[in-house]
């Protein structure tokens, strides 16, 4: 078990999507993973004190009422639905995650000998 005055992360392993995950939830032997559709069936636990030591240890999600009684849990957030982050829902209607990229166009960005520096000349270059 976790001590309690060590700082606790909690990583979800064992990822699984589908019919599985929907039925390993339903079974209490999985755990959505940010409000679902994905789900998670261990986890990761890595604990550490301020001086710098960490341990690391897996465990199924079913285990986790017992690693953690009479302790908050270190990370309810991992079940929870995401927010929106730059006005999107981080999955679609379908369920899904969402990828987002960022293109950098910044002048530095390139070894073109500055023939793009401009945005204007960046764009239409593509």
């Amino acid at each position: 078990m976790p001590d309690p005055d060590e700082i606790t992360h909690i990583r979800p392993l064992g990822l699984i999507a589908g019919a599985d995950a929907r039925s390993l939830c339903g079974d209490g032997a999985a755990l959505p993973l940010a409000g679902g559709p994905l789900a998670f069936t261990h986890v990761e636990v890595i604990s550490g004190s301020p001086a710098g030591d960490r341990q690391r240890s897996i465990y199924p999600v079913t285990e986790l009422d017992r690693l953690f009684a009479g302790q908050a849990n270190p990370d309810p957030s991992l079940s929870v639905p995401t927010a929106t982050f730059a006005g999107n829902a981080l999955s679609g209607e379908d369920g899904w995650p969402r990828v987002m990229g960022i293109v950098n166009v910044t002048p530095d960005s390139f070894s073109d000998g500055g023939d793009y520096a401009d945005s204007d000349a960046a764009i239409a270059h593509g």
